[in-house]
């Protein structure tokens, strides 16, 4: 009887570990943090970015304290980027540009999981896209609310 009440404890234990567990949507804000160069060279990035709505299933994140800024954070070829615009609605800024993007992950995995190096645009910034990156392992996001 003891056996079945531990295993009746730990299945229920399981289950409402899954019925709780976090998920990308949980999080409304997530701050960029590091200091990499990539702070030094977008510091206007480095601020809370707000959740406004979803991008190809996932969250998408605008940046209200980014100084006017309309770039936005989204899952983008199996990745996270910050992106001028978004597919399918590209024509203000002729094309998607990614201004950082982060390594390549599998899908469902939130910004803030995110380790190892991340590229972002260090000059020419340009309606062809980005002329050249460079990487920065220190960028970090973390979920505040």
């Amino acid at each position: 009887m003891a056996k079945l009440s531990l295993l009746i404890v730990g299945l229920f234990t399981i289950v409402a570990g899954i019925a709780t567990g976090e998920s990308c949507d949980d999080c409304e804000k997530v701050l960029l943090a590091g200091d990499g160069a990539f702070s030094t060279t977008w510091p206007i990035f480095h601020h809370t970015w707000e959740l406004n709505g979803e991008y190809d299933g996932m969250p998408k994140y605008w940046c209200y304290e980014c100084m006017g800024s309309r770039k936005q954070l989204i899952w983008y070829g199996q990745r996270w980027s910050i992106v001028d615009c978004l597919p399918g609605e590209d024509e203000a800024c002729n094309g998607v540009h990614e201004i950082l993007y982060s390594p390549t992950v599998s899908k469902g995995t939130c910004v803030w999981d995110v380790q190892g190096d991340w590229n972002y645009c260090t000059e020419g910034l340009t309606t062809a896209g980005c002329a050249s990156y460079a990487v920065d392992d220190r960028v970090q996001f973390q979920c505040t609310v």
